[in-house]
């Protein structure tokens, strides 16, 4: 294998989508989660849910912030799925990614992308 096809091999993104392990081009999954959101009218507001700030006096979330964060994440679970090609968790068989695993890929996917971007700079 050339150098060339070891660094290109790590910027690859392999995953399991529910059925396998698969490989995926990050500049498609990209762009393709810029397309499924285009249509979004206030994606800054649902992206600040996904941030929210502890309670400075409990320290913890409040019972709001907790559910503006859980909608969050149900909004985002269908244009995961779609992007990375995923199965859903069927209920009948016990197949599938549930959604707690399908927002646990995007948060994995986000800091590969992150790591990768560090390393060539």
């Amino acid at each position: 294998m050339s150098e060339e096809t070891k660094d290109n091999s790590k910027r690859i993104y392999k995953y399991y989508n529910g059925e396998k392990e698969v490989y995926a081009d990050p500049f498609e999954i990209d762009w393709r989660m810029q397309d499924s959101l285009k249509m979004t009218p206030d994606i800054d507001t649902i992206d600040r849910r996904l941030s929210p700030e502890v309670d400075p006096e409990t320290g913890e979330f409040t019972k709001q912030q907790i559910q503006l964060l859980n909608d969050a994440y149900h909004f985002y679970i269908p244009h995961i799925t779609k992007v990375f090609d995923l199965k859903k968790f069927d209920p009948e068989t016990g197949e599938g990614m549930t959604g707690q695993e399908i927002i646990e890929l995007w948060n994995k996917y986000l800091e590969w992308r992150y790591e990768v971007k560090k390393n060539t700079e």
